[in-house]
């Protein structure tokens, strides 16, 4: 239902889009005093002005439907319409009435987005009194205040989360969150230095695993006449040197039966491979071999599950199979990010 004194109207009975001018970069003095408008906002300066502010920039093409408001006497270039303060349409109203019609819609450009101003000008609207108009444009500035606190707000708690997670960790890490725990079981803990050396002999008959299959391997080659690249031997674990007192020396203090430890003697710490060039060349890719870069790692929550391209056979010769359960840590694009192949 339409309010009293309200108008329903076309927009091209109210307002006429005006086509901007063009202004090239080169052309411009860049120390002037006007804003130059593009689609979608101020695109740099200039020392002459084409209209005289304030007024309304409505992008034509590229940004096509985007509305920016200028305070000032600007230059609106040759991707945008613009439009001039009237006497009897609050600008600010105009403003935030373009807003809410999502003038974006009427993009028909396949190539580059472009706005046709009739199909904006054939848009039916609400107009109300001249007053009224500007009692409007005070509640939604208002109420946008409000919004932008809110967004603020929600900022900060979101770096405070993030403190407070990484804080968390770190006190996960150090043994302090499951300090009660240990002192209420303590006949139930192993020393680490046990548990350290139940991974030791772990990793160890592990790699005699992977030398057994290896000559096997290596054995096959052979009766085979030697055909192809003879079969890599595995690496065997590195054993790395102990923390000295003076790397501890630079460590928190852990709790008694803690050691510290580096990173690599809990398994084999290895990049992923794909020694192929170029790495995008279609014979490696489309058959079972699920190819995992490093936006499925940061897209998965704990578990990589999915993934968006697989490796032939080919591929794979190039690279190498990790088995499931392994975790993976990204090195490059998203760094840091981890998730244990599912």
């Amino acid at each position: 239902m339409i309010p009293n004194s309200w108008l329903e109207t076309d927009l091209g009975n109210l307002f006429e889009f005006e086509y901007g001018k063009s202004l090239t970069k080169k052309a411009r003095h860049e120390n002037g005093n006007f804003p130059v408008y593009g689609s979608n906002g101020i695109v740099g300066y200039h020392n002459q002005f084409l209209v005289d502010g304030p007024c309304l920039v409505v992008g034509r093409k590229g940004a096509a439907g985007a509305v920016s408001y200028s305070s000032k006497s600007c230059w609106p270039i040759d991707t945008t319409y613009f439009v001039k303060k009237s006497d009897f349409i609050d600008l600010r109203f105009s403003y935030y009435l373009l807003l809410s019609l999502s003038l974006d819609k009427f993009e028909k450009s396949t190539a580059i987005p472009g706005l046709n101003r009739n199909d904006a000008y054939r848009q039916r609207i609400l107009l109300p009194p001249l007053n009224e108009q500007h009692r409007i444009v005070t509640k939604v500035e208002a109420l946008f205040s409000e919004l932008d606190k809110g967004v603020a707000c929600l900022k900060t708690a979101r770096a405070q989360l993030a403190v407070y997670r990484q804080a968390l960790l770190k006190h996960a890490f150090e043994g302090k969150l499951t300090q009660k725990w240990r002192k209420e079981n303590a006949h139930k803990l192993e020393p680490a230095d046990t548990l350290l050396a139940r991974i030791k002999a772990e990793r160890e008959a592990r790699y005699q695993e992977q030398l057994k299959t290896w000559q096997k391997a290596v054995a096959d080659w052979e009766a085979k006449g030697k055909v192809g690249k003879k079969p890599g031997r595995p690496k065997k674990p590195k054993v790395l040197p102990s923390v000295t007192q003076d790397n501890l020396s630079d460590l928190p203090s852990v709790p008694q039966n803690y050691v510290y430890i580096c990173l690599s003697d809990l398994g084999e710490l290895a990049r992923g491979k794909s020694k192929h060039r170029p790495r995008n060349a279609p014979q490696l890719f489309g058959g079972k071999y699920p190819f995992v870069q490093t936006g499925e790692v940061k897209a998965a929550n704990h578990i990589i599950k999915t993934y968006n391209q697989t490796y032939s056979d080919i591929g794979l010769a190039q690279s190498k199979l990790w088995p499931k359960g392994t975790l993976c840590i990204t090195i490059a694009a998203n760094i840091a990010e981890t998730a244990f192949l599912g």
